[in-house]
């Protein structure tokens, strides 16, 4: 992730004047400035980054005006701890498992067979064995498996539904 940082640079010095997440948003606050300061009149030239210092100049002051002043922005590479960009959903215990697909009914039929035939296969291999197992099966053996995919959709559908009555008259 970057961080877009903004500074007004002139003879008298530098000031950091903001920092953006986004390109896009550091662009419209320097636009902004540009057009709140009422003394000086900027136009938009674009430079090659350097490569020394990363900065790319996005409004240079008019030549009319005393004090030449320039808006950078600079760009900082920064990664944010995994703790704070990924939060676990909290599964309620109480809530109904969802229905299995087809496939995953024949797996779960299937895959100790192909585990016992095959006891030094990994976990991968397995895998790879069952979905080819799942290709070879014609329309009416795979209807089998569609059918108890439709009971337990349908079993799971209607304990939601209770789940949320119950959840309804608790709150």
């Amino acid at each position: 992730m970057s961080l877009y940082v903004l500074t007004v640079e002139s003879v008298s010095g530098s000031e950091v004047f903001g920092a953006y997440l986004s390109e896009k948003t550091a662009k419209a606050a320097a636009a902004e400035y540009v057009e709140k300061e009422e003394v000086l009149s900027f136009k938009k030239k674009l430079v090659k980054k350097d490569s020394e210092d990363q900065k790319k100049l996005m409004y240079v002051e008019d030549s009319k005006e005393a004090e030449k002043k320039s808006i950078f922005m600079s760009t900082v590479a920064f990664k944010l701890p995994a703790s704070s960009t990924k939060t676990k959903k909290v599964r309620d215990p109480l809530a109904p498992k969802k229905g299995m697909s087809a496939f995953m009914m024949f797996s779960k039929e299937h895959r100790n067979k192909i585990k016992t035939d095959n006891p030094e296969a990994t976990f991968a291999d397995i895998g790879r064995k069952v979905g080819e197992d799942w290709k070879a099966l014609n329309d009416k053996q795979k209807a089998v498996y569609t059918k108890k995919a439709e009971q337990d959709k349908e079993r799971y559908e209607s304990e939601f539904q209770t789940y949320t009555e119950g959840q309804t008259t608790v709150a």
